[in-house]
C-alpha cells in the first residue's frame, strides 16, 4: 500500500506564515521602537502639511524613519527569545551602520528613478498620444530598474549583519544572494505588496470616512503613525525572513543563521 506522505509547506508560504508568527510574538517589542519616532513623525508632518509645508521637514523625518527601520532590522538579527533588550540599547547599537545604511538607501532611491519614469512615459503617452516609441523606452526603464532593484534589495539587511562590509560590496553581495532566485523574490515582492497595499488602502478609506479624523491634522497624524508603525514593522520581518531563506539556500554561513 501506498502511503502518502503531506504535502510540505513551500518555501515561499514559509516565509509568510514565519513573518506573521514573528510579528505577533514580538509585537510589542516592534511597536515600542517604531511609535517612538513614526508616531511623533506622522503628527509632526500632518501638521506641517496642513499649515507650513516646508521641504526641510521632509528632509527631517526621512532621516528620522530611516533610523527607525535601521533600529528595527537590527532587532529581528539580534531579538532572542524570551530576552528583554532596552529600546535605548537597540537605537544606540544600530545607530553604529546608519551610515552605511543610509548610503545603501540612497542608491536604492536612485535605482528607482527609471522606474517613476517609465511609468510616466508610459501614462503620458496613453493619455497624450505621443509616439509609440515612448512606451517601449517606459517598458525598458522599468524592467531594467525592477531587476536591479531586486537585485540589490538585500543591501540594507547585509550592511546590518555585516558590520566590516562597505555599502558598495554589499550591493555586491546582495546581488550574489539573489542570484537564481529573481524571480520567485519578484514573485513575493508582488504578493507581499498587492497584500499590505489592499489592508492599508482599505483601513485609510474606512478611517477618512470618520469625519472628526478627516478634518482634524493631529488624528490623521495619529493613525498614519499607527499604520505606518505596523508596515515598518511588518516589512523589516518580511525582509528579514527573505534574507535568512536567501542564505539558507545558497548554504552561506555568515555570520548568523538565526531564523525567525
Amino acid at each position: 500500500m501506498k502511503v502518502i506522505k503531506p504535502k510540505k509547506q513551500s518555501k515561499n508560504l514559509k516565509v509568510f506564515a514565519n513573518t506573521l508568527r514573528f510579528y505577533k510574538q514580538n509585537f510589542w517589542s516592534f511597536t515600542k521602537i517604531a511609535a517612538i519616532v513614526v508616531l511623533i513623525s506622522a503628527i509632526i508632518k500632518s501638521y506641517d502639511l496642513t499649515h507650513t509645508n516646508s521641504s526641510d521637514i521632509a528632509l527631517i523625518l526621512y532621516v528620522a524613519g530611516l533610523y527607525t527601520f535601521l533600529a528595527l532590522l537590527w532587532l529581528n538579527f539580534n531579538k532572542k527569545e524570551g530576552e528583554k533588550i532596552k529600546i535605548s540599547e537597540i537605537y544606540t547599537s544600530s545607530s553604529a551602520r546608519f551610515f552605511p545604511f543610509l548610503a545603501v538607501s540612497l542608491i536604492q532611491s536612485l535605482v528607482s528613478l527609471p522606474l517613476i519614469i517609465g511609468f510616466v512615459l508610459i501614462i503620458l503617452t496613453v493619455g497624450l498620444g505621443m509616439l509609440p516609441v515612448f512606451v517601449l523606452i517606459g517598458g525598458v526603464l522599468i524592467i531594467v530598474s525592477v531587476i536591479l532593484l531586486i537585485w540589490y534589495s538585500m543591501a540594507g539587511l547585509v550592511v546590518v549583519e555585516e558590520a566590516n562590509l562597505t555599502s558598495i560590496k554589499a550591493l555586491s553581495r546582495s546581488k550574489k544572494l539573489v542570484k537564481g532566485n529573481f524571480f520567485r523574490l519578484l514573485i513575493d515582492y508582488l504578493i507581499f505588496i498587492l497584500v499590505i497595499g489592499f489592508f492599508s488602502g482599505l483601513i485609510i478609506n474606512l478611517i477618512t470616512k470618520i469625519s472628526f479624523v478627516a478634518d482634524n491634522w493631529f488624528f490623521k497624524g495619529l493613525i498614519d503613525g499607527v499604520l505606518l508603525t505596523v508596515i515598518l514593522s511588518i516589512v523589516s520581518i518580511f525582509g528579514f525572513n527573505i534574507y535568512q531563506d536567501l542564505k539558507s539556500r545558497s548554504n552561506d554561513q555568515r555570520p548568523s543563521q538565526k531564523k525567525n
